[in-house]
Protein backbone atom coordinates (compact mmCIF):
# COMPACT_ATOMS: atom_id res chain seq x y z
CA UNK A 1 0.00 0.00 0.00
CA UNK A 2 2.81 2.23 1.13
CA UNK A 3 4.77 1.88 -2.65
CA UNK A 4 1.24 2.59 -4.24
CA UNK A 5 1.23 5.86 -2.36
CA UNK A 6 4.80 6.61 -2.98
CA UNK A 7 3.72 5.93 -6.47
CA UNK A 8 0.94 8.30 -7.02
CA UNK A 9 3.20 10.94 -4.86
CA UNK A 10 5.87 10.64 -7.36
CA UNK A 11 3.45 10.99 -10.04
CA UNK A 12 1.96 14.07 -9.08
CA UNK A 13 5.15 15.34 -8.37
CA UNK A 14 6.70 14.65 -11.70
CA UNK A 15 3.35 15.92 -13.39
CA UNK A 16 3.01 19.07 -11.54
CA UNK A 17 7.06 19.68 -12.57
CA UNK A 18 6.22 19.24 -16.01
CA UNK A 19 3.38 21.27 -15.88
CA UNK A 20 5.39 24.23 -14.06
CA UNK A 21 7.86 24.35 -16.67
CA UNK A 22 5.52 24.17 -20.11
CA UNK A 23 4.13 27.24 -18.14
CA UNK A 24 6.98 29.23 -17.25
CA UNK A 25 8.54 28.71 -20.55
CA UNK A 26 5.17 29.10 -22.53
CA UNK A 27 4.68 32.27 -20.21
CA UNK A 28 9.00 33.66 -20.41
CA UNK A 29 8.67 33.15 -24.51
CA UNK A 30 5.53 34.37 -25.06
CA UNK A 31 4.90 36.43 -28.10
CA UNK A 32 5.19 40.31 -27.43
CA UNK A 33 2.73 42.41 -29.58
CA UNK A 34 3.49 45.71 -30.61
CA UNK A 35 2.66 46.96 -26.96
CA UNK A 36 5.62 45.10 -25.73
CA UNK A 37 7.91 46.22 -27.58
CA UNK A 38 10.37 49.19 -25.76
CA UNK A 39 8.92 52.42 -25.98
CA UNK A 40 11.96 55.65 -25.90
CA UNK A 41 11.82 59.28 -26.15
CA UNK A 42 13.61 60.10 -29.91
CA UNK A 43 16.80 61.59 -27.83
CA UNK A 44 17.70 58.50 -26.35
CA UNK A 45 18.07 57.12 -30.26
CA UNK A 46 21.53 56.31 -30.11
CA UNK A 47 22.28 55.96 -26.18
CA UNK A 48 20.42 52.55 -25.95
CA UNK A 49 22.95 49.76 -24.36
CA UNK A 50 22.43 47.48 -27.50
CA UNK A 51 25.34 47.09 -29.64
CA UNK A 52 23.01 47.36 -32.78
CA UNK A 53 19.46 47.63 -32.81
CA UNK A 54 16.85 49.36 -34.74
CA UNK A 55 14.42 52.32 -33.91
CA UNK A 56 10.83 52.46 -35.17
CA UNK A 57 9.17 56.09 -35.62
CA UNK A 58 5.87 55.49 -35.32
CA UNK A 59 2.22 57.24 -34.41
CA UNK A 60 -0.65 55.84 -33.64
CA UNK A 61 -3.74 56.73 -36.50
CA UNK A 62 -0.89 56.14 -39.18
CA UNK A 63 -2.40 54.11 -42.10
CA UNK A 64 1.09 52.56 -43.42
CA UNK A 65 1.96 51.79 -39.79
CA UNK A 66 -0.65 49.57 -39.37
CA UNK A 67 0.27 48.02 -42.35
CA UNK A 68 3.58 47.21 -41.13
CA UNK A 69 3.00 46.63 -37.14
CA UNK A 70 2.63 43.06 -37.57
CA UNK A 71 6.08 42.71 -39.62
CA UNK A 72 7.84 45.00 -36.74
CA UNK A 73 6.05 42.28 -34.20
CA UNK A 74 7.26 39.43 -36.22
CA UNK A 75 10.55 40.42 -36.60
CA UNK A 76 10.95 41.69 -32.91
CA UNK A 77 9.71 37.88 -31.97
CA UNK A 78 12.17 35.96 -34.02
CA UNK A 79 15.29 38.67 -34.58
CA UNK A 80 18.22 38.62 -31.91
CA UNK A 81 18.55 42.38 -33.01
CA UNK A 82 16.39 44.39 -30.75
CA UNK A 83 13.62 46.95 -31.85
CA UNK A 84 13.03 49.86 -29.73
CA UNK A 85 9.95 52.34 -30.78
CA UNK A 86 9.71 56.17 -30.70
CA UNK A 87 6.02 57.70 -30.72
CA UNK A 88 6.06 60.34 -33.03
CA UNK A 89 2.91 62.07 -31.40
CA UNK A 90 4.93 62.52 -27.91
CA UNK A 91 5.65 66.36 -27.83
CA UNK A 92 8.77 65.34 -26.10
CA UNK A 93 9.62 63.76 -30.00
CA UNK A 94 8.02 66.88 -31.95
CA UNK A 95 11.83 68.00 -32.35
CA UNK A 96 12.71 64.85 -34.37
CA UNK A 97 10.14 65.73 -37.15
CA UNK A 98 11.27 67.62 -40.60
CA UNK A 99 10.04 70.91 -40.53
CA UNK A 100 7.63 70.82 -43.28
CA UNK A 101 6.75 73.81 -43.15
CA UNK A 102 10.35 75.58 -43.57
CA UNK A 103 10.62 73.18 -46.31
CA UNK A 104 7.38 74.77 -48.15
CA UNK A 105 8.62 78.25 -47.19
CA UNK A 106 12.22 77.58 -48.83
CA UNK A 107 11.18 75.60 -52.30
CA UNK A 108 6.88 76.25 -52.72
CA UNK A 109 7.15 78.55 -56.18
CA UNK A 110 3.88 80.57 -56.67
CA UNK A 111 3.00 80.88 -60.51
CA UNK A 112 -0.19 82.40 -60.39
CA UNK A 113 -3.57 83.89 -58.82
CA UNK A 114 -7.10 83.83 -59.25
CA UNK A 115 -8.78 86.77 -60.28
CA UNK A 116 -12.25 87.05 -60.97
CA UNK A 117 -12.80 83.84 -60.43
CA UNK A 118 -10.24 82.44 -63.23
CA UNK A 119 -6.63 80.84 -62.64
CA UNK A 120 -4.25 83.10 -64.20
CA UNK A 121 -0.69 82.28 -64.62
CA UNK A 122 2.20 83.99 -64.94
CA UNK A 123 3.82 84.43 -68.18
CA UNK A 124 6.17 81.46 -68.98
CA UNK A 125 4.32 78.56 -66.43
CA UNK A 126 3.68 75.41 -67.96
CA UNK A 127 2.13 73.43 -65.56
CA UNK A 128 3.39 70.30 -67.01
CA UNK A 129 6.93 71.55 -65.63
CA UNK A 130 5.49 70.95 -62.59
CA UNK A 131 2.87 67.77 -63.14
CA UNK A 132 5.23 65.75 -65.24
CA UNK A 133 8.51 66.44 -62.65
CA UNK A 134 9.84 62.93 -62.19
CA UNK A 135 12.05 64.11 -59.43
CA UNK A 136 9.81 66.32 -57.23
CA UNK A 137 6.31 65.81 -56.21
CA UNK A 138 4.77 68.87 -56.95
CA UNK A 139 0.74 69.39 -55.93
CA UNK A 140 -0.67 73.00 -57.41
CA UNK A 141 -3.01 74.70 -54.92
CA UNK A 142 -4.95 77.60 -53.96
CA UNK A 143 -4.05 79.69 -51.08
CA UNK A 144 -6.66 81.69 -49.27
CA UNK A 145 -5.19 85.07 -50.61
CA UNK A 146 -5.94 83.60 -53.69
CA UNK A 147 -2.25 82.47 -54.94
CA UNK A 148 -1.76 79.35 -56.92
CA UNK A 149 1.44 77.84 -56.03
CA UNK A 150 3.15 74.92 -57.25
CA UNK A 151 3.48 72.89 -53.73
CA UNK A 152 7.05 71.19 -53.14
CA UNK A 153 6.28 68.09 -51.48
CA UNK A 154 9.68 66.17 -52.17
CA UNK A 155 11.69 65.93 -48.71
CA UNK A 156 15.23 66.81 -48.34
CA UNK A 157 16.02 65.36 -44.42
CA UNK A 158 19.27 64.51 -42.85
CA UNK A 159 19.49 60.72 -43.71
CA UNK A 160 22.01 59.79 -41.84
CA UNK A 161 22.20 61.82 -38.74
CA UNK A 162 25.15 61.77 -36.43
CA UNK A 163 23.26 62.89 -33.44
CA UNK A 164 19.26 63.18 -32.15
CA UNK A 165 19.42 66.65 -32.88
CA UNK A 166 20.13 65.78 -36.67
CA UNK A 167 16.82 63.51 -36.79
CA UNK A 168 14.48 64.76 -39.39
CA UNK A 169 11.50 62.29 -39.61
CA UNK A 170 9.75 63.16 -42.67
CA UNK A 171 6.67 60.62 -42.21
CA UNK A 172 5.91 57.61 -40.55
CA UNK A 173 6.78 54.43 -40.68
CA UNK A 174 10.70 55.19 -40.51
CA UNK A 175 12.96 52.76 -39.56
CA UNK A 176 16.76 53.64 -38.49
CA UNK A 177 19.01 50.92 -37.71
CA UNK A 178 22.11 51.63 -34.86
CA UNK A 179 24.83 50.14 -34.99
CA UNK A 180 27.66 51.09 -32.39
CA UNK A 181 25.86 53.69 -31.11
CA UNK A 182 25.94 55.43 -34.64
CA UNK A 183 23.36 55.34 -37.29
CA UNK A 184 23.80 52.86 -39.89
CA UNK A 185 20.81 53.04 -42.35
CA UNK A 186 17.35 54.59 -42.75
CA UNK A 187 14.20 52.92 -43.96
CA UNK A 188 10.80 55.38 -45.29
CA UNK A 189 7.84 53.70 -45.82
CA UNK A 190 6.17 49.85 -46.00
CA UNK A 191 8.03 48.17 -48.75
CA UNK A 192 11.41 49.55 -47.28
CA UNK A 193 10.93 48.64 -43.84
CA UNK A 194 9.27 45.23 -45.22
CA UNK A 195 12.37 44.37 -47.12
CA UNK A 196 14.62 45.01 -44.02
CA UNK A 197 12.54 43.01 -41.70
CA UNK A 198 13.04 40.13 -43.79
CA UNK A 199 16.91 40.04 -44.67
Amino acid sequence: MKTKALFKLILLLVFVIVFSAVLFAFTSSSTKTFEDIQKIPAQDVFTQSDQNYLVYFWQEGCKYCIEVEPDIVTYANDSSIPVYVVDMKKEANFHAWYDWEFHHDKFDVVIGKIKDGKEVYQDGIDLADYTNDAEINWSIEETEDKKIIASHNTPYPKTAPKSTEELEIVGTPTMISVQNGAFDSYYFGVDEIRDLMTK
